[in-house]
């Protein structure tokens, strides 16, 4: 069953999308072991989690032999089912109570009878040699390459044809990737599928390697074998990736008139190579190399990076973060003394206003919103229930909509004062926040020593929010991986919220944990330790002119009844 891939374009954003995949054409081959290389952000990880329906397409198709992955905005759940992933750090993909209950999240999606489990439990932990004792014990207290065995062991477990690795070898030493690259090579003649590999690191899996696909700026810029590579070492240098460890030593011994042979040479093959001084009789110019015969190249450029902005929402952005604090609390406050929905239909168009010129991305936005406004409606449910007596006797449940109202009115202010509060650190930098605090803080007798302390506490704070983005974004991949689930991306499953309850708490703590511990770095244990500044804030006139026009449309709310 191989892969094939048809015109496949993968774009973010609605008002001024980002493209990170452009036209990927191409076919994958099963029963062989394929990389995906390129420089940071050239888009490997976006095609892993692409082909393996994490992610969704923009255009084209992407067919398992004649089976397309996506039915309509749905992943093919057979297909789904044919599939392991396994994230850069398996070890915090892991969410069960004790290690037998991850490799029964893992399998309960394919409905096996208790003793199929029970055995495919037993040979994955025997494959990564991991003793069956471990089966009752918390995931979460073993090491950490104990958790990362446990974690390709329950992908291992699930018997998929295709297995997707990202980035693998991070974090291992040396005799770990030994043990890694004789697993993967095990799975392979086991298998019937193929394995894809997203990684930077040459050394360890171009030797094992049947196919290598590299990408430079969202394009698969060339489609080869490792052999073929070696002779065209220049494809690797244009698409800014660099030569493998092997490849640069050769290079180096080379200059100096040592011949080294080609292929992937391990230290000890290189030493003996070495100490036989073998004829020079490499091409001294890589240019002068024949072209390949399979080789695919396109031309072409994309935009990487931040998305685009336009003039309004970058004079948004610009604003100065004290201009912006104080609109933020005056609109707040004309929002909660606001008695009308007239008026908070005003405010909820304001609010709208700013945020959309402003490019918030809302599926950002809509992350923290959608539970709160749930909670919303649930709140106007119940607060409009009544119970009805006729003569001191019970005689019905009935609903009063002016209670219901009266609710969703009070709670509906909270959710326009959360929508700008999301506002303020998603458009402007840690720095200037941090910066703004502290200058305002300055300016108040007996605050001058801890005014810095006290800005990089909320600088930092304030950086929850996207790294929790972050956080959510992650564990949404691996329930969905795992679970074989049609959740939405960026979404969870309510059946799943339990299983990741645990770790998502681990990871607010740990974003806690470095808070601290950025703060103790940075000295601020002793409140009286004065900092230098590296940039000061000044207010301009078109910070001036953006407060002026935000007060108008804030005092608005106050005149309307």
């Amino acid at each position: 069953m191989s892969i094939r891939l048809e015109q496949v374009s993968v774009k973010v954003g609605k008002a001024t999308p980002i493209t990170l995949l452009h036209d990927i054409n191409g076919t994958i081959e099963d029963g062989k072991i394929t990389l995906i290389i390129g420089k940071t952000g050239s888009g490997k990880t976006t095609l892993l989690e692409t082909i393996s329906g994490l992610s969704p397409i923009s255009s084209g198709a992407i067919r398992y032999d004649h089976q397309p992955l996506w039915v309509g905005k749905r992943v093919n759940s057979a297909l789904r089912l044919l599939t392991g992933n396994v994230f850069q750090y398996p070890e915090h993909q892991l969410f069960a109570r004790t290690v037998k209950g991850e490799f029964e999240y893992s399998l309960k999606p394919y409905r096996l009878p208790k003793k199929t489990i029970d055995e495919r439990t037993q040979s994955s932990l025997q494959a990564v040699q991991l003793d069956q004792a471990l089966l009752h014990q918390s995931p979460l207290i073993l090491s950490g390459g104990q958790k990362r065995r446990v974690s390709l062991a329950s992908t291992f477990s699930t018997h998929p044809e295709w297995l997707f690795l990202d980035e693998p070898s991070a974090g291992l030493d040396p005799i770990a990737l030994q043990h890694l690259i004789a697993m993967i090579l095990e799975w392979k003649q086991q298998s019937r599928g193929g394995i894809v590999i997203a990684t930077h690191d040459l050394d360890a899996f171009l030797p094992i390697a049947d196919m290598v696909l590299i990408l430079k700026n969202g394009r698969l810029f060339a489609s080869t074998t490792p052999n073929e590579l070696l002779s065209r070492m220049d494809l690797l240098r244009y698409a800014e990736i660099g030569l493998p460890t092997s490849a640069e030593v050769a290079r180096l011994f080379h200059d100096k008139g040592i011949a080294i042979p080609p292929g992937w040479l391990s230290p000890e093959q290189m030493a003996m190579a070495i100490a036989r001084q073998e004829p020079l009789a490499l091409k001294n110019d890589p240019e002068e190399c024949t072209p390949l015969a399979p080789l695919k190249m396109t031309k072409g450029h994309i935009s990487e990076g931040k998305r685009p902005r336009s003039s309004l929402a970058k004079y948004i952005i610009d604003l100065d973060p004290r201009a912006k604090w104080v609109m933020y609390l005056l609109f707040s406050i004309g929002i909660l003394v606001q008695p009308t929905w007239i008026g908070l239909f005003y405010a909820t168009m304001v609010s709208a206003l700013v945020v959309g010129l402003s490019q918030v991305p809302i599926r950002d936005l809509r992350r923290f919103i959608m539970p709160f406004f749930v909670f919303i409606v649930m709140s106007v449910g119940f607060s409009g229930i009544t119970l009805i007596y006729h003569t001191h006797h019970f005689a019905g449940i009935g609903f009063s909509l002016q209670n219901g109202m009266h609710t969703g009115k009070q709670m509906f202010r909270i959710l326009l004062i959360m929508v700008l509060g999301l506002w303020l650190p998603l458009t402007t930098t840690h720095l200037k926040i941090k910066k703004g605090i502290e200058q305002s803080l300055t300016r108040i007798p007996g605050m001058a020593t801890v005014a810095e302390a006290v800005a990089l506490s909320a600088s930092l704070t304030m950086r929850f929010i996207p790294l929790m983005l972050r956080e959510t974004d992650r564990f949404s991949k691996v329930a969905r991986a795992r679970g074989k689930s049609h959740a939405n991306p960026g979404s969870i499953r309510l059946q799943d919220i339990r299983a990741i309850m645990t770790p998502l708490l681990l990871a607010v703590f740990q974003l806690a944990d470095n808070l601290s511990t950025a703060m103790e770095v940075r000295g601020y244990h002793r409140l009286g330790l004065k900092r230098t500044a590296s940039t000061q804030l000044k207010m301009t006139h078109k910070d001036t002119a953006g407060l002026i026009i935000g007060a108008l449309l804030i005092l608005m709310i106050f005149f309307i009844r």
